[in-house]
């Protein structure tokens, strides 16, 4: 494995060291800063893998926000054509903390989601929707505290105007977005996608999950799902506020805080996530080996309206907890654990 140490290559005043993962439009690579030695994510993306216009909205919009729960931009830089994004640096995906886990003890699942909630309800505050909420875009601190990532397909958003574009991962989208020519106003599809992501944390998978795009989209826009036996009521109750199908009825973010499931869930504020420098050797680890589950992949929704009609989808409907209704993830394995942000 590389070490930034060794590594002789720079972009500003950046090491890049090893790379964190790859993905459609570019890479992520670890990076150290050559004078303060901090560690950081560098996303860099070569001229022409994505639309000049894409590429500014997603580094203005993450640049609007200020949230210890939201993974932060320090600084664009260009070369030869590319752009490198540099981020502040994440341990780990939330996805692989829930696949080493299983179900969440409703303690730790209030505490991670409470930090979900307060960086979303900061991203509507400085007029963002995020819309591909999701465990892989959500990481984690050396702390475990939860931090908001990749705002690819991120929109500003206005009180008492719409928004047309029907795009996320199919598992995690509301029933909104899956009709031709719908109309939204954007923090609406945020809350129904944390409502499915609070139900795989109490429940260890999906609320909304079969194998084809047509009877998936069913089910979302039927609103219909089971709940477990296990799950208190005050879960349950908030669970179904916000995978309620009239998105006007739907429950809002300052609702969801004042929730008598969250009535003991201190305010997740600035100075109570702590903000820890990782030393370089605690970065530069050898992760255990262990097996790579399906992920749900974010992808415009009009691209499979198509299979509604009797045509092919371009894409399966899978996510991290499809492979059959309602299974564990305990008995699939785990997942190759992948460090380092997607993100914005």
């Amino acid at each position: 494995m590389q070490r930034l140490e060794d590594s002789d290559v720079t972009i500003g005043e950046y090491r890049l060291g090893r790379t964190l993962g790859k993905g459609t439009f570019g890479t992520v690579r670890l990076a150290e800063h050559i004078h303060s030695g901090r560690i950081v994510a560098v996303k860099i993306i070569p001229e022409g893998k994505m639309a000049p216009e894409a590429l500014e909205r997603e580094v203005g919009n993450q640049r609007r926000l200020d949230h210890p729960n939201i993974i932060a931009v320090l600084e664009v830089l260009k070369r030869d054509g590319s752009t490198f994004i540099v981020m502040e640096y994440a341990e780990s995906e939330l996805y692989d903390y829930l696949v080493l886990r299983g179900k969440l003890g409703e303690k730790d699942a209030k505490r991670l989601f409470s930090q979900l909630i307060a960086a979303v309800q900061h991203c509507h505050s400085r007029m963002v929707v995020h819309r591909d909420l999701k465990p892989e875009n959500l990481l984690m601190d050396c702390n475990n505290n939860l931090k908001l990532a990749d705002f690819g397909l991120s929109s500003v958003w206005c009180a008492g105007e719409f928004l047309t574009d029907s795009c996320g991962s199919p598992n995690y989208a509301a029933p909104e977005l899956l009709s031709r020519g719908c109309r939204y106003e954007g923090p609406e599809v945020d809350v129904w996608s944390c409502g499915v992501i609070l139900y795989a944390f109490l429940c260890n998978c999906l609320p909304f999950d079969k194998d084809g795009i047509p009877e998936l989209f069913r089910l979302i826009k039927r609103g219909q799902y089971s709940v477990p036996g296990y799950i208190t009521t005050d879960a349950a109750d908030l669970i179904q506020r916000m995978l309620t199908v009239d998105q006007a009825k739907r429950i809002t973010l300052p609702q969801i805080m004042e929730h008598p499931w969250l009535a003991d869930t201190a305010p997740i504020r600035a100075a109570e996530v702590p903000k820890v420098e990782a030393p370089l050797q605690q970065v530069d680890i050898q992760l255990p080996h262990v097996e790579a589950l399906p992920r749900a992949v974010s992808m415009p929704l009009t691209s499979a309206w198509a299979s509604t009609c009797g045509k092919s989808a371009c894409m399966s409907s899978r996510s991290p907890w499809c492979a059959a209704s309602a299974s564990c993830l305990r008995s699939r394995k785990t997942s190759k654990r992948r460090a380092g942000p997607s993100c914005k």
